[in-house]
Order: C-alpha cells, then sequence, then structure tokens
C-alpha cells in the first residue's frame, strides 16, 4: 500500500519525460516543417509566376505572328493603306482589350516609325527609335523577340515581331500588356498580396512626362531606386517580418537592365500559431487538420493549375491554329478570376477563329475563280488581265527588278499537222511542266495563246531573266517527247524583257517581249533574244 504514491509519482514522471521527449521531437520536427514550408511556399511562388509569364508569351507571340504574317497586313503596309490595317485589326484589338489579354497593338514602319498605334490611333509618323531600342533592333535581324519594356505609355510584356513581304523588311508590330496585369494572375492564385516594384531610372527616362507623375503620385519610394506600384501598406518592405514571407522574381528588360520584381506576400501567422500551440494531447488533431489542411491545398491547387494548364493548351492551340481542338463550352459560373480569363481567352479564340475562316474563305473564292488552264494546269489570260494590274502595282511599289518571258514552241503546227492534235496537246503539258519545275514557287506561268507561255519573274533581274530563259530552252531541248509510238524533239524560241519606268502597264513590258520573241523566231528559232 505504501508503494503506491512512489509508483503513481513515477509514473507520472515517466508521463512527463515521454510527454516531454514526444514534445521536444516534435518541436524539432515541425521546425525542420516550417524551414521546408517556407522553401516550399517561395519555390512554387516563383513557379507561378514564370509560369504565367511563359503562358503570356505564347499567347502574344501568337497574336504578333498572326498579324505579321497576314496577307491583309502585307497588302495594307504595300499599298500604304494606313485605314485598311485599321479596319482590319481593330476587331481583334477591340475583343482582346475588352478582355484585358491586350493592352498594346502598335504597327511600325522601319526603322521605327509609328504607323497605326491603337492605344493613341491619331499618332502617325512618329520615330521612337530613342525610346523603343526593340523595334530597331528587331527590324535589322529580322527576327522576333519577347521582352519586357518601358516605352512612352506603359511598362509591361511584349512582343516585336518584324513584318517582312519576300524578304524584304516593311515594317513590324509589337503588341503588350501592363505588367500590373500580372498581380491580377497572382491574386487569383491566393497569394495575400502581390506587388510590382519598378526600376524608377527606367519609368523617368521612357514613360510620358504625365504618366510619370501619375505612376509618382500612387507609389511609393523602395531603396530609393524603385517603386511599389500602387503599395497597399508603408514600405519598404519589411523582409523580415515574422509573420509574413516575402518572395521576389527578378525581372530584367530587353537591353538587359534590371526591370523591377514581381513580390508575392504570404501570411505564415497561421501556422505559427499551430507550432505554439502544439502539445502531445492534441497531436493527433493537429495531424488530422494538418491532412485536411494539405488536402484543400491540394485540391484547391490541382483546380488552379487544371485551369493554367487548359489556358495554356488553348494559346497552345491558338499559335498552332489548331482551333477545332479548342473547347467549345465556357464555365458557366466563374467562381474565380482566373475561371474569368478562361472564358475570355475561350472566346477571344473562337473570335480570331472566326476572322480566319473569313479570311480563309476569301482565299479560297479567289482560287477557285476560272483562273487555271485546264490542259497546261498554268494561268490564264484572265488571270493576267484581273492579277496584272495588281502584280504591277506591286512592282512599281517595291520599286524591286521584275522579268517578262515570252515563250513559243517552234513549228508547233507542223506537229499538230504531223501527228495530230493529241500529241500537241501531249507537247504544251510537257513544256508547260518542265518550266514550272524550273521556277520558283512565286514565280507566275500564263498559257498566252495557243502555243505561247508569258513567265512572270518577280524579283529578277534582266540579266537573271536572260539565265532562266536559256535553262528553259536547254531543258526542253534535251527533253525527249514520247507518246505511243511517236517520239520526237521540241524546241522553242523565247523573248525576254522587264517593265521601264514610264510604263503605264504590265502589257508594255509584255510587248516588249513579244517583239524580241519576233526576233528570235527571225534569226533562226531556238534562241533566246534579250
Amino acid at each position: 500500500m505504501r508503494f503506491r504514491p512512489k509508483i503513481y509519482l513515477l509514473l507520472i514522471l515517466l508521463g512527463a519525460i515521454f510527454s516531454a521527449l514526444f514534445y521536444y521531437l516534435e518541436s524539432i520536427n515541425l521546425n525542420r516543417l516550417k524551414h521546408f514550408h517556407i522553401q516550399e511556399i517561395q519555390a512554387h511562388r516563383l513557379s507561378e509566376i514564370r509560369y504565367i509569364i511563359e503562358d503570356r508569351k505564347k499567347l502574344l507571340f501568337s497574336l504578333a505572328e498572326f498579324l505579321a504574317t497576314n496577307p491583309n497586313v502585307l497588302k495594307a503596309y504595300l499599298n500604304n493603306d494606313r485605314k485598311a490595317l485599321i479596319d482590319f485589326a481593330q476587331p481583334l484589338w477591340n475583343s482582346f482589350k475588352k478582355n484585358r489579354l491586350l493592352y498594346e497593338l502598335h504597327f511600325f514602319k522601319r526603322p521605327a516609325i509609328s504607323y497605326v498605334n491603337f492605344f493613341n490611333l491619331k499618332e502617325q509618323g512618329l520615330d521612337v527609335s530613342s525610346i523603343r531600342h526593340d523595334i530597331l533592333t528587331i527590324n535589322r535581324s529580322f527576327q522576333p523577340s519577347a521582352h519586357f519594356y518601358v516605352c512612352k505609355t506603359f511598362p509591361g510584356l511584349r512582343v516585336t515581331y518584324p513584318i517582312i513581304y519576300n524578304d524584304r523588311l516593311l515594317g513590324s508590330v509589337s503588341v503588350g500588356i501592363n505588367i500590373e496585369t500580372f498581380k491580377e494572375y497572382l491574386l487569383a492564385l491566393d497569394a495575400k498580396e502581390v506587388e510590382v516594384i519598378l526600376n524608377k531610372e527606367l519609368l523617368q527616362k521612357h514613360l510620358d512626362k504625365n504618366i510619370y507623375k501619375k505612376y509618382i503620385k500612387e507609389a511609393k519610394l523602395y531603396k530609393k531606386d524603385f517603386l511599389v506600384i500602387p503599395a497597399t501598406e508603408p514600405y519598404p518592405l519589411q523582409e523580415k517580418n515574422s509573420n509574413k514571407l516575402y518572395t521576389k522574381y527578378k525581372i530584367y528588360d530587353f537591353d538587359h537592365n534590371l526591370f523591377g520584381y514581381i513580390v508575392t506576400v504570404d501570411d505564415l501567422s497561421t501556422f505559427k500559431n499551430r507550432l505554439q500551440a502544439h502539445s502531445l494531447f492534441s497531436m493527433l488533431d493537429v495531424l488530422g487538420f494538418a491532412f485536411l489542411f494539405l488536402l484543400a491545398i491540394f485540391l484547391v491547387l490541382r483546380t488552379i493549375f487544371g485551369r493554367i494548364d487548359a489556358i495554356a493548351a488553348i494559346s497552345e492551340y491558338i499559335r498552332k491554329k489548331h482551333f477545332e481542338k479548342i473547347p467549345e463550352t465556357p464555365i458557366k459560373k466563374p467562381s474565380s478570376k482566373i475561371d474569368e480569363i478562361y472564358n475570355a481567352l475561350l472566346d477571344s479564340a473562337k473570335e480570331l477563329d472566326r476572322h480566319i475562316k473569313f479570311l480563309t474563305n476569301e482565299v479560297e473564292d479567289f482560287k477557285n475563280k476560272s483562273y487555271i488552264d485546264p490542259l497546261t494546269n498554268t494561268f490564264n489570260r484572265r488571270f493576267l488581265k484581273e492579277y496584272g494590274p495588281i502584280l504591277f502595282e506591286k512592282y512599281r511599289l517595291s520599286n524591286s527588278p521584275f522579268s517578262v518571258l515570252m515563250i513559243d514552241i517552234d513549228d508547233f503546227k507542223q506537229i499538230n499537222d504531223t501527228l495530230g492534235h493529241d500529241f500537241g496537246d501531249f507537247v504544251l503539258e510537257e513544256v508547260a511542266t518542265i518550266i514550272k519545275n524550273i521556277l520558283r514557287e512565286n514565280d507566275i506561268v500564263i498559257r498566252y495563246g495557243g502555243e505561247e507561255f508569258l513567265v512572270l519573274l518577280p524579283n529578277t533581274s534582266l540579266k537573271n531573266g536572260f539565265k532562266i530563259a536559256q535553262k528553259i530552252l536547254q531543258e526542253i531541248t534535251k527533253h525527249p517527247f514520247v507518246l505511243g509510238d511517236h517520239k520526237i524533239s521540241v524546241t522553242v524560241s523565247i523573248g525576254v524583257s522587264e517593265p521601264h519606268i514610264d510604263d503605264t502597264s504590265i502589257e508594255d513590258a509584255i510587248k516588249r517581249a513579244d517583239i524580241k520573241l519576233y526576233n528570235a523566231k527571225k534569226k533562226g528559232k531556238k534562241r533566246v533574244e534579250i
């Protein structure tokens, strides 16, 4: 009986020792967990920021590529038709700007002359080379670029893309979003706060004075050389604040200057309170709560990243023009900002698909007209009549070399009379095939008459046109024309000319080529006259 108090005391002591030991081990574990938790949050935030930036780059890149290579844009540049360019791009600008997917759509003429700026359509002819180094570099390299930059109107992410026609630079297009847009994306991913910190010197150097004054008025100074835009609490940032975790993502601009930072702020107070309240008796509750908490975070993040993956997939489909793979149904009841962004991108993709289909139908309608000679599968005189003035106008605008070849099959009537019209048709088909195989993709072959072919060679000097004519002559001369039991050799005569500065139409150059062809016939056929 008298030993019971000692046994009870020993049991209490052992319980206290084991309780202290468990508590000590759990405290060590929680301290490790705290350190790991902080690293995991920061790595996660940095991954989110990088992912969103890359996603926006892909979207802007696909839009810039579509505009820079679009036939309507090229035609507007070649014809110096600013109104046509505005009419074409305005619906895209309105749609993307309405959904906050675009803040800038700006067309330039080389080297860096503002042509159509949808941020300010009244602006025209302004030389921005002093503040848009990216435009000058892209125009020199002929290579597109995605980068951060501060211009006259805003700091943000841009994609600049050269506009090229027949290896000749016409200008460039710049599309972009404001850097502050990234705050909306990150706040949708459960960050407590998000701040944008920008290089004060870059803002002061490039921004319009009135816009810079507005930034200064709304911002807070951070470490003398940077501005928090706009600040939601007093700064400078207290990076050692015991209840907050700051994750900074460093951004550099096109010229490799420090553009600024995107900073996310996470609240650690809940985690610390749980650490302080921990005891042996609440361990299971804490573990259960942690399990439920982590499960909830997992479910939320899975939903968010699932939506981000869907947005990235749609952006990739837009870039590759696989509009048939884009989902038809939007989210009926958006529960977050990222859901709204998903729906907006879906609407924009469908709108872009409609525009592309409309343009494609116009092109197909043009191709389906009766412009092809059914026998030789070359263009016919009707094509020359309708397309000739356009081609001649492009030549005048570009001031590039241009050659015209008039080709006639020698003694073709004798072939028809001797071997029949079927063999004559066969000769025409073979000659047309030989000519097309020698020429480039953008060269044009027209069946001009019965046995006459007209060849139009853009971006080709008279000297090079003569060389091509000689090659055509040689290939036809050595080619055996075999059909059934008949085998013959065929020759051609060719006249070569080029447009003159005082010509009024393409027909003037064609007439000179025809005269040269007549001279070739007079001199014994099977020759090229220039």
